[in-house]
């Protein structure tokens, strides 16, 4: 699949940041891969459910899902999330609630339909995780800004997310 490096957190472009053109959507679908695919589906689900559309999953070195989690913020009480009906049931929360504690996750990457907010990027890097890969660049809170001016716009605000993995030298593959 044509996903960037680990190291700062990468979105799901090809190498280079282009954007290819696919013709037809099983071709963009199959392209996608399997982590990703899974974070669509569970950001389907999520916003079938009255949520908000954001999908996460966590793979091994293999890069075999090993855990999964969808947006819960806005279920009821009652559902098999770990968190849920609160505002931190966020699915990258609740794929890594899903993983027991003592796990070494330094060669599992965190999948995300969207990029990651503040609070799941500390919690990724608080547990350990080796790299996180997102689909989608969230926008900017506070500040509407013209497509044309978004490049330039965000790179001086955001802050780097530097993963556990390549803080202690080590790189995945």
């Amino acid at each position: 699949m044509g996903v960037g490096g680990v190291g700062p957190e990468v979105d799901a472009r090809p190498p280079g940041g282009s954007v290819r053109r696919v013709t037809g959507l099983a071709t963009a679908w199959a392209e996608l891969g399997v982590p990703l695919q899974r974070c669509l589906e569970l950001a389907h689900r999520t916003l079938r459910a009255g949520g908000l559309a954001c999908g996460s999953v966590l793979t091994d070195a293999a890069g075999v899902v090993v855990a999964e989690g969808r947006n819960r913020a806005y279920d009821p009480p009652g559902g098999d999330g770990a968190l849920q009906g609160n505002p931190l049931a966020h699915a990258e929360l609740n794929a890594l609630a899903e993983i027991p504690t003592g796990r070494d996750l330094g060669d599992c990457v965190l999948w995300s339909s969207q990029q990651p907010c503040s609070m799941c990027r500390a919690a990724a890097e608080f547990v350990g995780v080796g790299g996180v890969r997102y689909l989608a660049v969230r926008l900017v809170e506070d500040q509407a800004l013209a497509h044309d001016d978004l490049p330039t716009a965000l790179s001086p605000r955001w802050p780097e997310f530097v993963v556990a993995a390549e803080r202690r030298g080590r790189r995945l593959g």
